[in-house]
């Protein structure tokens, strides 16, 4: 018999509704992280108690009690300065907004409340001591690599029909396939995801974004429609011939084939930036599309790309900084780096550290997504670009006004007056400096500033 390891902390908890003679599990993704072999992030607990008798239990016992979501039956209790979420059993009745139930229902039976669970994996429980309760055969589903809905699939999604993209990004995370009739259900209602809020949508969409590169490739393009319907600026790309020697694929498939090269970033805000980045690179090149007899071509693509996408962003309410990076790397994708620290600099000088370091992997994976033609010296050329940001770090070497070893304090000391010609002297000597005309030593650009 399977069973589960649980922590100490969540022991506690659940032996002291026991003890008061109510019923008490966990349930969720911490059991099925915990079969997938996976250390859970969070424990959510499911009783028979109610919210008062819940928070009655443990003020008893002196924790501290936060009343979280007690309309919908939960209640977070902290132990140990850990926070555990307890919702009641509870069954929803319909949805006539598709976004919340009408009316929630407290029940006294695990079944009733494990019938509203969007997927089998997420319905699977355990008691205290790590024995498992799986109705709905939800530890099938896990062992087999598959993700099907809790009952009848077209009712999962209309109660709730963000849990079609919430199906994508499982899929795209841990790398399962979705069986056909939730498959086929996701493709029929997709057009109630109308229903969900944008802010929803793109927290998804960070989620999505940030799994396993070749995963993500296949969910996108098995799940097309349900993109475009969320983004439609999109919908010209898929099988738009490039008719360019450089290009194998048409411009959606080149597109998921660049975020399949991809690499998952060290924090999820990069990760999330760069292919969300690759995702729209392309948007505008069936609108810039002209041909001669070298084949097509897509001039100034990157620039109404970006206009593109800048739409596209505000329509999903991402945040400033987001926007600000990705329609930057859209915009420069196309542009040219010279593996010389001149270039870098420059680079460096114009869009910053972090973002050289995206558009280079944005430039890799882009590469990587063409034919064959010029390839190799292109990836060898990104390659270089590469190793000298890193040296130009490591080293310190000056980039930015502030990396100058002399600043406005020292030419208002040359007598210099305030005002905007000490920025203009201090931009020309920046420029120098990144040029290789001149040594960023205070004596040297001192002398040179007197001069000017």
């Amino acid at each position: 018999m399977v069973t589960i390891e649980l922590p100490v902390k969540v022991n506690v908890i659940l032996n002291r509704l026991e003890s008061k003679g109510f019923e008490a599990y966990c349930v969720g993704g911490c059991v099925r992280d915990s079969l997938r072999g996976v250390e859970p992030h969070d424990w959510d607990i499911c009783t028979n108690a109610t919210p008062q008798e819940v928070k009655s239990i443990f003020e008893l016992y002196n924790y501290n009690v936060i009343e979280t979501g007690i309309k919908h039956g939960t209640v977070t209790v902290i132990v140990d300065g850990e926070p555990f979420e307890i919702t009641t059993f509870r069954s929803e009745s319909s949805y006539s907004d598709h976004r919340h139930p009408d009316e929630v229902k407290f029940v006294r039976t695990l079944k009733e409340d494990l019938e509203r669970r969007d997927f089998k994996m997420n319905s699977i429980t355990c008691d205290c001591n790590g024995f498992l309760l799986d109705p709905y055969n939800g530890k099938f589903d896990i062992q087999h690599s598959l993700i099907s809905c809790v009952g009848v699939p077209d009712e999962r999604f209309q109660e709730d029909p963000l849990r079609i993209l919430r199906a994508m990004r499982f899929a795209s995370r841990f790398n399962y396939d979705i069986q056909l009739p939730t498959a086929i259900s996701m493709h029929k209602n997709q057009h109630l995801l109308r229903f969900i809020s944008v802010e929803r949508i793109a927290e998804e969409f960070r989620k999505m974004l940030i799994s396993d590169g070749e995963s993500l490739k296949n969910v996108l393009c098995f799940y097309s429609d349900i993109i475009t319907f969320l983004i439609p600026e999109l919908h010209a790309t898929i099988g738009f011939d490039q008719h360019n020697k450089y290009h194998k694929f048409d411009v959606w498939g080149h597109t998921l084939e660049a975020i399949s090269k991809s690499p998952i970033l060290p924090s999820p805000f990069e990760t999330f930036v760069l292919r969300f980045s690759l995702l729209l690179h392309d948007v505008a090149k069936p609108h810039c599309y002209s041909q001669d007899t070298n084949g097509g071509h897509f001039y100034g693509h990157g620039i109404i790309s970006r206009d593109i996408s800048k739409s596209i962003l505000e329509r999903l309410k991402l945040s400033n900084t987001e926007k600000e990076c990705i329609l930057d790397l859209i915009q420069y994708h196309e542009s040219d780096i010279a593996p010389t620290k001149k270039s870098i600099k420059r680079w460096l000088n114009k869009i910053g550290e972090l973002k050289l370091n995206l558009l280079l992997e944005l430039k890799e994976a882009d590469t990587k997504a063409h034919s064959i033609i010029g390839q190799y010296e292109r990836l060898n050329e990104i390659q270089q670009c590469k190793n000298l940001l890193q040296e130009i770090l490591e080293e310190k070497e000056a980039f930015t006004l502030k990396d100058l070893e002399i600043d406005g304090n020292d030419l208002l000391y040359l007598g210099v007056p305030e005002g905007p010609e000490i920025r203009t002297i201090l931009k020309e000597l920046l420029r120098k400096v990144i040029d290789g005309e001149l040594e960023n030593d205070y004596n040297v650009l001192m002398e040179y500033a007197a001069r000017m």
